[in-house]
């Protein structure tokens, strides 16, 4: 994935933040390259997007995942990690307990990049509006087949049985 991460909101709206690269190949002069810096970058661009962000200019996105998921948005991090090339893709990932229609429709248009993450670690985690997490995933097609309800395919691995009926019933 060629960026830091991206979120979803509740319309549906995905938004991408920040340029992933390796540790050797960032710049360390260049706000693009670190979540909060890209991050914060966005919310200045789409301020009307996020009224629940008060204070653009400091917010830590990385800090803020739990409170993102509350305020109704799907947020993806990448945390890859490598020093020359990617040698271990890492997702952090939060998400509100409930997703909209629009969420999950969104997130089924994103399948291929989330493929980018396949093989690596997946840390998923759900949260009620109250702040108390729901639930938690490990995997990619968990989350699909539980919270989206659509047959994650995993570039990596063969689609299993239940992905395979769950498919079958929504064509």
């Amino acid at each position: 994935m060629k960026e830091l991460g991206f979120i979803i909101l509740e319309n549906g709206k995905i938004i991408k933040f920040g340029e992933y690269y390796c540790t050797i190949y960032r710049n360390n002069q260049d706000k693009k390259h670190f979540h909060d810096s890209a991050f914060q970058e966005m919310l200045s661009k789409y301020k009307k997007d996020f009224p629940f962000i008060s204070d653009v200019g400091s917010f830590h996105v990385l800090e803020s995942l739990p409170f993102l998921a509350r305020n109704h948005c799907i947020t993806v991090v990448n945390a890859s990690s490598g020093s020359f090339q990617v040698l271990l893709p890492i997702m952090v990932m939060t998400t509100p307990e409930n997703i909209s229609a629009s969420q999950k429709n969104a997130l089924i248009s994103v399948e291929k990049t989330m493929n980018y993450f396949d093989n690596g670690l997946s840390d998923i985690h759900s949260f009620s509006e109250d702040g108390q997490e729901e639930k938690s995933y490990s995997t990619i097609d968990d989350f699909y087949y539980d919270k989206v309800q659509y047959p994650y395919h995993s570039s990596f691995q063969p689609v299993n049985d239940y992905s395979k009926a769950l498919l079958k019933r929504y064509q």
